[in-house]
């Protein structure tokens, strides 16, 4: 009967190498995790934050909710150490995918102060929109892509911003820069998705569940700017 679950659940997962989520551990204890990589229903996880203080029991059954290019897939499964800051994450079962066009984008209007690397230039611009991996600004009108970018993104007013160096990897519409991380701090990561699923979950609450049409998968073009 295992094997049949295990099988199946193989066959649901979709692909999660290098998505960003979180183990619920309840509130103040969930932890910040990039999916190292996949096999099967094996994932091997990273902890963002390399200073977080965390411990696991040999083996702890949990729920793992993580961004893909289907939309928020939760997992439930069993976490144990690896080495280093990694942890193994044995996937019993999945309990939701919620496809993108169901919630929100988060909308931040977060402020972002950008410095060209190629010539210092320093522009105050604000962020569109969040992911783990990038961020879509709203300029400025000179960046093209290929161009490296230190940035300070500051998300709530009174706390520090999170700062680091992204390269710019296309335009977006009307000519938004769509940034991709390069280099940036575990703990500001861990910081940045913590705040993305809090937006997506609050955003979640507000919209009604659509029905599905037939022959529409609800699949497109992620918003991470990988």
């Amino acid at each position: 009967m295992s094997g049949e679950r295990s099988s199946h659940t193989e066959h649901s997962l979709p692909p999660l190498t290098g998505a960003f989520g979180r183990l619920l551990r309840g509130p103040g204890r969930d932890v910040a995790v990039e999916v190292a990589s996949q096999a099967g229903g094996e994932l091997t996880l990273s902890v963002l934050a390399a200073t977080a203080s965390f411990s696991f029991p040999a083996v702890e059954e949990l729920v793992l909710e993580c961004s893909s290019p289907r939309g928020i897939t939760r997992l439930a499964g069993e976490v144990s150490p690896g080495e280093a800051d990694r942890l193994r994450f044995t996937v019993h079962d999945v309990i939701e995918v919620e496809q993108r066009r169901r919630f929100v984008r988060v909308r931040v209007s977060r402020p972002v102060r950008v410095s060209r690397e190629a010539d210092g230039v320093v522009s105050h611009t604000f962020a569109l929109d969040l992911s783990g991996g990038g961020l879509l600004l709203s300029g400025p009108d000179q960046l093209r892509p290929g161009e490296h970018v230190s940035f300070r993104l500051r998300l709530e007013a009174g706390e520090e911003p999170i700062e680091g160096y992204a390269r710019v990897v296309r335009l977006v519409g009307s000519g938004h820069p769509a940034v991709t991380f390069y280099s940036i701090k575990p703990a500001d990561r861990e910081r940045l998705v913590h705040f993305i699923f809090d937006c997506e979950r609050r955003a979640r609450a507000l919209v009604p569940e659509e029905p599905q049409r037939p022959g529409d998968s609800g699949e497109h073009e992620p918003l991470d700017a990988n």
